[in-house]
């Protein structure tokens, strides 16, 4: 426990069976991270869950996929044009693969609306719009790609079980690989009216 000039106290607790051993800068490092850690925790649970899940996809590069656990369920399904994810072990690691040399990783949520569901229920469902922006080496030579998409979310007991992307994976992906990207526009400029 420490106190402070101003009498507010902080109690530190370091995770089980790990020893703190750390000099006095690095202690006051580690109080600041574990101040920050918790106050965003704090904050995460005194915002609705549509609020906690836009907050974490604002900055997704930067964000703590460790908050996975904060906002999805642990039997979360999340399905998108690339496969599906069970879990909140196999979401994680499907976010930690993605984001593997990004550059950057944002989603600018443009709308969300909740539905009204047909027949009564615990449960609510989301829809959600954005503009994923990202950049990586391996894609459009590092330079940002921007894709539409929309998100439905069902959600239970304030947590996220259900979570659906719908996208363009050749926004995404085949436009930008050098000989597939020029097959891919021709493709949908030959099915075009």
């Amino acid at each position: 426990m420490l106190r402070s000039s101003n009498k507010t106290t902080l109690f530190i607790q370091p995770n089980p069976g790990k020893r703190l051993t750390l000099n006095r800068k690095n202690l006051l490092i580690q109080i600041a991270f574990t101040t920050v850690n918790n106050t965003k925790h704090f904050i995460y649970f005194c915002m609705p869950i549509i609020d906690q899940f836009c907050a974490f996809y604002n900055d997704l590069k930067s964000s703590q996929l460790t908050d996975i656990k904060v906002i999805y369920s642990n039997d979360i399904q999340l399905i998108d044009p690339i496969g599906v994810h069970r879990g909140q072990e196999q979401l994680t690691a499907y976010f930690d693969k993605l984001l593997q040399g990004a550059k950057h990783c944002d989603f600018s949520i443009t709308s969300v609306a909740e539905h009204k569901l047909i027949k009564p229920s615990d449960l609510s469902q989301y829809s959600v719009n954005w503009v994923m922006s990202f950049a990586t080496p391996k894609l459009n030579g590092g330079r940002t790609i921007d894709v539409d998409g929309m998100t439905l979310l069902k959600v239970r007991d304030n947590k996220i079980f259900y979570h659906r992307d719908y996208y363009d994976l050749g926004q995404m992906v085949y436009e930008h690989i050098p000989i597939l990207g020029a097959i891919t526009k021709k493709i949908k400029y030959g099915m075009r009216a």
